[in-house]
This record gives structure tokens, sequence and C-alpha cells, in this order.
């Protein structure tokens, strides 16, 4: 029987390099240079730890940062496994039980009416002038638009009699 083989995307290695060497090391890790030239653009990415099929820290960037995608993968790889407020920082122990999932964001655009939004194609952005709840396409147990909408507004401290606007957007999933 054949065996199957997991090649990791280079940016997937980078986010685990790069919070490995954090977290040993208190050192933030430099990109390898010279950059793969998708690596070279600009652009927001949401870099996702998972411990045991369970979410260990999430922390992203809808808009670029940094200078190119390497060093946005870097600081948001190492801000979701030490700076997520939701969980304790990530300790040397854990190291070798994570899995990361690279989320690189593709424009925003104005969604008109919830009626089309399709929460297993696009994530869903949730602003006022004041707050923000992002939350990425596929997320487990969200099955609806008003169930995606309904978990942006939570992270953004609304509800639904608050002005908000909505966006949405796709990605392109690495992990």
């Amino acid at each position: 029987m054949p065996t199957s083989t997991v090649v990791k995307h280079p940016l997937v290695r980078l986010a685990r390099i790069a919070v490995e060497t954090y977290v040993r090391e208190h050192r933030v890790l430099t990109p390898p240079y010279p950059l793969d030239p998708d690596q070279r653009q600009a652009c927001g990415v949401f870099v996702s730890i998972v411990k045991d099929d369970t979410l260990r820290g999430s922390v992203g960037t809808l808009t670029p940062v940094q200078a190119n995608l390497a060093t946005e993968v870097i600081h948001n790889a190492i801000a979701a496994a030490v700076r997520d407020p939701r969980f304790s920082p990530v300790h040397p122990p854990e190291l070798t039980d994570l899995h990361y999932v690279i989320d690189i964001i593709n424009e925003l655009e104005p969604l008109p009416t919830l009626a089309q939004q399709d929460p297993q194609q696009h994530g869903l952005v949730v602003r006022t002038p004041h707050q923000i709840g992002v939350v990425l396409p596929s997320v487990t147990g969200i099955d609806s638009a008003s169930a995606q909408l309904a978990l942006a507004l939570r992270k953004a401290q609304l509800n639904e009699q608050h002005d908000y606007k909505l966006w949405r957007f796709c990605v392109q999933r690495l992990s």
C-alpha cells in the first residue's frame, strides 16, 4: 500500500520556526532571503495555531502591517503563540504538538446584504468606527451567515442594534 507524504507550504514552516525560535530563545526570526516571489508581496494574513484539534491561538491582519508576506507571517505567528488574550502563552513542551494554518487575506469587499454571504467561502468583517470583529471562513460550528454574523458581532463586542458595516473576503488557506 503506498504511503502519502505531507508537504508543508514554506509559509507554514516559517510560522512554525518563528514560534519555536521565539518561545525557546525570545528572539524574532528574520525572514530567509532571498524571498520566494509569492512571499515578497504585502498583504494581510492570519496565523492560527491548533493543538489536539482545538484552537490554541489566532492573530492576524486584514491589511499588511509588515513590508512583505514572510515578515507578516512571522509577526502574526508569534502573536498567535504568545499574545492572543484568549489563551495562555505557548510553552516549549507543547511546541511539537502544534499545527499551523495560514490564511492569506484577499481584498475586502463591501457586503450589502447578509443573504450574499457564504460562511464556508468568505470571511466576515463587522466594523464600526471604533470596533471590529473578524471571522475567518470555514469555522467549525459556523454553518450559516447569521451564525457567522453573531460571532463577528460578539468578537467586536457589538449587538445587532449597533450601527455597523459588513465586509467579506476570501482567503488562500495553507496548512
